[in-house]
């Protein structure tokens, strides 16, 4: 476990170390392989906790933030990056990917990942779905308004 999450260069990881994020121009499906990584650390840190393994937990928790380097606080989009730090364009909070080479996104759109990311990211409270009124507005947005869980849509 520990190999993994500190060694390994298995799916880009040498890059998500190195970034804290993995390039979308280097990566197919990179802002759902960093969402994931990110979760990955955050559960591995705790095992590192409580085998006593306090500096690798440590520092797994601190990876654990990356997310932030994947969240565009100024559109309060989770999204794509590139290699050299800049966000990947054109964005479309609808699509799945920035270019046509593959897709930044597994199987949800960066819309759906905001909804899910505002209730589990802390740093993306500032953009609630009550604050920017997505509530309804999204509902007409989205093409399957009841999909999402009912806890968004109150409010």
């Amino acid at each position: 476990m520990k190999k993994r999450a500190m060694v390994d260069d298995y799916r880009r990881l040498a890059f998500y170390r190195k970034l804290g994020y993995i390039p979308a121009d280097r990566e197919p499906e990179s802002v759902s392989k960093t969402l994931e990584y990110v979760y990955d650390d955050w559960a591995v840190a705790h095992v590192a906790s409580a085998v006593g393994a306090t500096d690798d937990a440590k520092l797994l928790l601190e990876h654990s933030r990356n997310y932030r380097n994947v969240f565009d606080a100024k559109l309060c989009f989770i999204r794509p990056r590139l290699e050299n730090g800049e966000w990947a364009e054109p964005f479309d909070p609808k699509g799945m990917g920035h270019s046509k080479q593959w897709r930044d996104f597994t199987n949800v759109t960066p819309g759906r990942v905001r909804l899910a990311s505002n209730m589990i990211l802390p740093d993306t409270s500032s953009c609630s779905v009550a604050e920017k009124h997505l509530s309804r507005s999204w509902m007409s947005y989205s093409t399957r308004a009841q999909s999402f869980p009912r806890m968004l849509l109150l409010t």
